[in-house]
């Protein structure tokens, strides 16, 4: 049985863990409720059951399930990590508690370990993927060993991916100037998906830095976009955060067509205008003090928020959502990462250094934009025949 519980109370939901026994030897129980959601509920109470069991009862954790205990290790490094890395790690951890169920953290083998690398090789996840859930349960196995002593080796540490494993490689496709033109007829200026597509084509940031990018964060006399922060959902609260990027690489300026600065201008005004000829009826967004995103007609904003003024909406000021443009992207045989692979391919066929269309995507190393971004065009090697036609000197 899991050591907290929940149940839901009205509309909310409470948290319940055993805390000993009162002097008449009845079960002691600590409560807690007020929760928006069951999963919010039972964090919190995995959190709180560790920091009792740390001031009264350390012991018991000799006798904690895994599910238990790699919960409380994703509060404890929560705060270490971006929304970013906490998310898929709160993925893996429900496929973790699926298969293990209610065994004793004390009591998994190596034997239990790869039978539950082979469920996931079995039940279809790529090779990167299990690789993550892999590194998952070290970090929380090795965590179980230090600080807390519960068990003296960690399981996980010699297991293999299976071989078969599929690499699940996602289709890289090229997205001609023919279909960027078709994709800015089906989605014309004003419409939600505009602005988004246009800044995808030019610029080649991530879906998840679009959907958080601020008029704040352009200079438009500099014709710079200051690419600071991104928009994430996040799976156990059931809302979306704005959250600092996962490394320093991504933290990048990047430098912006005429063109673009252009539509960006006109594009800021129109906002602005519609503000005012819809009043009420806007749709803007706000943050609370933890990142958490919330909407409302303009005039009603929430106590304690902070505007956050959107560049990728439509005419209503209603946002881009994650899942809408990657259904609208599929239906076109492309998907959002489809722009960042062309925009680095064009950028290599004109003759732009490696270096530079690696730090305009804002990755930590070259080696990530050669081998994943950069598609081997004819046009790459017909480029390279020519230079090496002329190191020839006419041999």
């Amino acid at each position: 049985m899991a050591t907290v519980r929940t149940r839901k109370r009205g509309t909310t939901y409470t948290y319940i863990f055993e805390a000993g026994r009162k002097p008449d030897g009845k079960r002691r129980t600590i409560t807690k409720g007020g929760y928006a959601t069951k999963a919010e509920a039972y964090s919190a109470g995995i959190a709180a059951y560790s920091s009792w069991l740390a001031k009264h009862d350390i012991s018991r954790l000799a006798e904690i399930t895994l599910a238990d205990f790699i919960h409380i290790w994703l509060e404890h490094i929560s705060g270490q990590v971006t929304y970013g890395t906490i998310t898929p790690y709160r993925a893996i951890a429900k496929i973790v508690c699926g298969f293990f169920g209610d065994e004793l953290l004390k009591d998994i083998t190596p034997a239990r370990c790869e039978a539950f690398i082979k469920s996931m090789s079995e039940s279809g996840y790529s090779r990167k993927y299990m690789r993550t859930a892999k590194c998952v349960m070290n970090q929380m196995l090795e965590y179980a060993i230090y600080p807390h002593q519960i068990i003296t080796a960690n399981p996980m540490e010699k297991i293999q991916i299976p071989r078969d494993a599929k690499k699940g490689i996602v289709p890289r496709t090229i997205v001609t100037l023919d279909k960027f033109a078709e994709l800015l007829e089906k989605y014309p200026y004003g419409s939600r998906y505009h602005m988004f597509i246009q800044l995808a084509f030019r610029t080649g940031m991530r879906i998840s830095e679009l959907l958080g990018l601020e008029w704040k964060n352009i200079d438009l006399q500099a014709g710079i976009i200051h690419v600071k922060q991104q928009l994430l959902y996040e799976t156990g609260k059931g809302e979306h955060i704005t959250s600092r990027l996962k490394t320093p690489a991504s933290i990048r300026d990047i430098p912006l067509d005429a063109g673009l600065i252009e539509l960006l201008a006109r594009w800021k005004s129109d906002q602005e205008l519609n503000r005012i000829i819809k009043a009420g009826t806007y749709t803007e967004y706000y943050t609370n003090e933890k990142g958490s995103l919330t909407r409302a007609s303009t005039g009603l904003v929430p106590p304690g928020a902070v505007k956050v003024d959107l560049v990728c909406t439509d005419e209503d000021g209603v946002r881009v959502q994650r899942a809408d443009i990657n259904k609208a992207l599929k239906e076109e045989g492309l998907n959002a990462h489809s722009f960042r692979h062309t925009h680095a391919t064009m950028l290599i066929e004109a003759g732009a250094s490696l270096k530079g269309v690696s730090c305009r995507l804002g990755h930590t190393n070259y080696s990530i934009t050669n081998t994943v971004y950069i598609h081997n065009t004819e046009q790459i090697q017909s480029a390279t025949v020519g230079i090496f036609e002329q190191l020839l000197g006419g041999f």
